[in-house]
């Protein structure tokens, strides 16, 4: 295991290197989304170390529940609840949104890991369970009777959510529970 006195913080770079090489491994974000944690094969003299595992580069996450959300909030370090997957809202504000749920919001997203330089947690998606579609009439091709604006601009307000308009918003059922609701998706 490499050593834990190379995880002490350094100068941060504002894209996306929040921590040491390793941080989301030392973090215990592998453990929370039940990975297998990558190896630390070496850590060469210049501060670099090499990866080892299915898990050290691109991980997707299909389903981030109110619970994982919670921990995820509590882990993460502060500037990484400020990144964003392009013009999506901030991961800490979906992370509050999904904890704040009790169950009826689901995120989408990836975890990078440490074999790549812009290791994070990244969110892409939100699923928000409802009864009912509402007032809102969102067209799939988004045509000109679309209330997607309208949609989104609710949510924001009843979720806390900053960010542009997502690329899609559909109505749809989540999986096999019969789950229904809104998804919204950044690319």
């Amino acid at each position: 295991m490499c050593a834990l006195a190379a995880l002490m913080p350094t100068p941060v770079d504002q894209e996306l290197k929040y921590m040491p090489n390793g941080w989301t491994v030392f973090s215990a974000l592998y453990e929370l989304f039940g990975l297998a944690r990558p190896r630390c094969l070496s850590t060469p003299a210049d501060g670099g170390h090499v990866w080892d595992g299915t898990n050290a580069d691109y991980v997707s996450l299909a389903r981030i529940d109110y619970i994982q959300a919670r921990l995820a909030l509590r882990l993460l370090p502060t500037l990484a609840l400020k990144d964003r997957q392009n013009r999506a809202p901030d991961l800490g504000s979906l992370l509050r949104a999904c904890a704040a749920s009790e169950g009826d919001i689901w995120l989408q997203g990836y975890l990078i890991g440490p074999a790549r330089s812009d290791e994070r947690l990244s969110v892409d998606g939100i699923f928000i369970a409802q009864d009912e579609r509402g007032p809102w009439q969102v067209d799939t091709f988004h045509t000109a009777a679309c209330q997607c604006q309208g949609l989104w601009a609710y949510l924001q307000g009843e979720l806390g959510l900053d960010g542009a308009m997502p690329d899609e918003i559909i109505w749809h059922e989540m999986d096999a529970t019969g789950a229904q609701g809104w998804w919204l998706w950044w690319d």
